[in-house]
């Protein structure tokens, strides 16, 4: 009897093991490929390091050129090294797993030069144009000076950006030491059909085409700096109802800041359902009027009283269904923590937006130890987009560091499940930020910091420069750490610093109520502090 009941259990454990081992076959998760870069420029003679980045697979990546004659590759693991042999374009691929990447190498020759040296535009298009091989400062220009209302220009660095605004051509020359390069920019005037629309004076006219929406409750906004970048009265836009022209829509407001460029997008959304910027405009076109684009449309000083004509499409479709407003489950699993890690140390935030939300701390997640798992219960608005952020404390050091965390398809974003219940897998770091490394400690102190403003800047005399950085007790936009004028184009800060600090300076009107200022940074990013460096330079900012 003894020995039949063995038998019985045996033969059930068998099949429990088998369904087992076909389950976690069934669950293989998918291998995932990046490369650190997906484009690159380089000289004759240079080498650049590309990085492959491979989830769920621990085969060795295999690198290839497709024009070994202007560019080879080696590679030891992960990482390959890519030499520029002469001038052409060549494909660089990492294969693993079945995946595939690639990176466009773009080789030139040692000459100083401007890339592209021809440009071909539409009124409307941007484009930039990097120069290579300088001898040492860049002296840019146009040919003819003037060439208001064909283009605008702005120079910084090694690069020039184009926004075509109508038509006509010039010449963008750059000088360094006695070598000059040019470029041919001509610019073509849309011949795009649009209905007219009349002005309002003292206004700002938009009118604009949108894709076809497949449901009827589809709102439309139009919001930008002038208002803070949220959804405020008087933004909505509303149908033309004009049978020849179906899917076109007018917007008229006025930007709070008379004699400033402003800037906005446009977000739709069901009309129940405010403030997702899960579907923000994606392609905007320029079909006619007194506007440019630079990543957002730029409304000049002189939009006001006239008509812009553009087409939009969007990221998503608003009308998909979206979240109601609730309570979320959340369970969240973390792959590949190191067993040295102490994962009461971890602490696990949810970040999310919606319903009028900027990205905001909606909670905190519970680690189970039972059951590896961080969980909890979280309140989120309608139309929820969210993604989590990490913060360990490393054993060697007091500083405590925040990462967001990809998920397994790669995204830093994710959108609410209807049922609000969210299951979800972390697998990847932002590139650089893994947060199991030691991080680095620069410590805080006290010190003077001296900004110096390169060329011949307005006069200052109804502005201030304004020090803002990573300092615990507020916001950047806030400070009211007032740096002081001093030879001219220099300003300088004296204070306190937090560890790890980074900084960055606003020019703004003086006791200015206004949200609109002038950011100045290292080309746009933060000034990190090494320790050691307390004076910068940067480019004289435009008149606020």
């Amino acid at each position: 009897m003894k020995t039949k009941r063995s038998l019985f259990y045996a033969a059930l454990f068998g099949v429990i093991a088998l369904l087992t081992f076909s389950c976690k076959k069934e669950e293989k998760p998918e291998v995932s490929l990046t490369l650190s870069r997906n484009a690159a420029t380089l000289t004759v003679g240079a080498s650049e390091e590309i990085t492959a980045t491979v989830v769920n697979s621990t085969e060795t990546v295999a690198w290839t050129s497709s024009n070994p004659a202007v560019a080879t590759v080696g590679a030891t693991g992960n990482v390959a090294k890519v030499t520029a042999v002469a001038a052409g374009s060549a494909d660089i691929k990492a294969t693993v797993a079945g995946k595939e990447a690639v990176c466009k190498v773009t080789v030139i020759s040692n000459e100083f030069q401007l890339q592209p040296n021809a440009l071909n535009l539409n009124t409307g298009d941007v484009a930039q144009v990097k120069a290579f091989n300088a001898e040492g400062e860049i002296q840019w220009s146009t040919e003819p000076a003037d060439i208001a209302g064909i283009a605008n220009v702005t120079f910084e660095g090694t690069t020039a950006d184009v926004a075509a605004l109508g038509e006509g051509s010039f010449k963008i020359v750059a000088k360094s030491g006695n070598a000059v390069a040019m470029c041919d920019v001509t610019v073509s005037a849309q011949t795009v059909e649009h209905p007219t629309v009349a002005p309002t004076a003292g206004m700002i006219t938009l009118a604009f085409k949108a894709p076809e929406f497949e449901c009827d409750n589809v709102q439309l906004d139009l919001v930008g700096d002038f208002q803070g970048w949220k959804e405020a009265e008087g933004t909505a836009a509303t149908p033309l109802d004009d049978p020849n022209y179906p899917n076109w829509y007018k917007v008229v407001f006025s930007a709070a800041n008379d004699g400033e460029t402003a800037q906005g997008k446009l977000i739709s959304h069901m009309a129940d359902v405010t403030g997702s910027w899960l579907n923000e405009q994606d392609v905007v076109e320029i079909l006619e009027g007194p506007a440019h684009l630079d990543g957002n449309i730029m409304f000049d000083e002189g939009s006001k009283g006239g008509v812009i004509y553009m087409t939009a499409t969007f990221k998503g479709n608003p009308c998909d269904a979206v979240n109601d407003p609730g309570d979320a489950s959340f369970s969240v699993s973390i792959n590949e923590i190191p067993e040295s890690v102490d994962k009461t140390q971890i602490h696990l935030y949810v970040r999310g937006m919606g319903q009028g939300l900027g990205w905001t701390t909606l909670g905190e997640l519970a680690y189970d130890e039972d059951f590896g798992l961080w969980g909890g219960t979280i309140s989120v608005p309608a139309g929820c987009a969210y993604k989590y952020c990490i913060t360990y404390k490393a054993t060697e050091t007091e500083v405590e560091a925040i990462y967001e965390v990809y998920g397994g398809d790669g995204s830093l974003n994710r959108t609410m499940p209807l049922n609000l219940t969210p299951n979800d897998e972390i697998t990847a770091w932002e590139e650089g930020k893994d947060p199991w490394v030691e991080p680095t400690v620069i410590p805080g102190g006290n010190g003077t910091f001296t900004i110096t403003f390169e060329g011949d800047c307005y006069e200052g005399a109804n502005t201030e420069v304004v020090f803002t950085g990573n300092f615990s007790e507020e916001s950047w936009e806030n400070s009211n750490r007032i740096m002081t004028p001093s030879n001219g184009n220099q300003f300088t800060w004296t204070g306190e610093f937090p560890n790890n600090f980074e900084y960055k300076v606003i020019v703004r009107e003086k006791d200015s109520k206004k949200d609109t200022w002038t950011w100045i940074g290292d080309n746009g990013a933060n000034w990190k502090f090494d320790g050691e460096t307390y004076e910068q330079t940067a480019v004289c900012p435009v008149e606020p």
